[in-house]
């Protein structure tokens, strides 16, 4: 009689879940996207400054580049920082998107391979502008990014393309 009576308990439960089992509930809303270590750096407000590494040739005094986090984005697993420059010339934003870093405009087709060194934290992104007629000039650009923030700039990203490194 008692195993009659568990299994009417059992009977009625599953039937009162609707016959059904369900898939455990997933709480998106804690979910925790993976980020690139040089992004705790990159929060609204936050502001690095750049000077040139090497002096113009003419000797003329070049004023530092300023880079601000105007504000940070999150769309899913999107982020996207969108920069100010002192100078016009620096690109408007910086764009991950799963381990993709794509900045300004480009795609990310348009991106170079990421530099760093093994074991360092400092990584190298950039464009290569260059057209199948080859280039007049300056054809790259790059952007290079730490634990410490924005730390280097050159080429099309940069003022007369001269490279500008932060000072530790």
């Amino acid at each position: 009689m008692r195993a009659l009576s568990l299994l009417s308990v059992l009977v009625v439960s599953f039937l009162g879940c609707g016959g059904k089992t369900r898939p455990p509930i997933a709480n998106n809303a804690t979910a925790k996207v993976s980020a690139l270590p040089w992004e705790a750096a990159l929060t609204k407000g936050a502001s690095f400054e750049l000077a040139p590494e090497f002096p113009p040739e003419d000797g003329e005094v070049v004023a530092p580049l300023t880079v601000t986090v105007a504000d940070v984005t999150v769309d899913g697993s999107k982020r996207t920082y969108h920069l100010t420059w002192s100078d016009p010339s620096g690109p408007a934003s910086i764009t991950v998107d799963g381990g993709a870093v794509v900045v300004g405009e480009a795609t990310a087709a348009e991106m170079k391979e990421p530099l760093g060194e093994a074991g360092g934290d400092e990584f190298c992104y950039g464009q290569d502008f260059s057209n199948p007629d080859g280039c007049d000039d300056v054809c790259d650009a790059d952007l290079c990014v730490s634990s410490h923030g924005i730390v280097a700039v050159s080429g099309l990203y940069a003022p007369n393309y001269l490279p500008y490194r932060a000072h530790e």
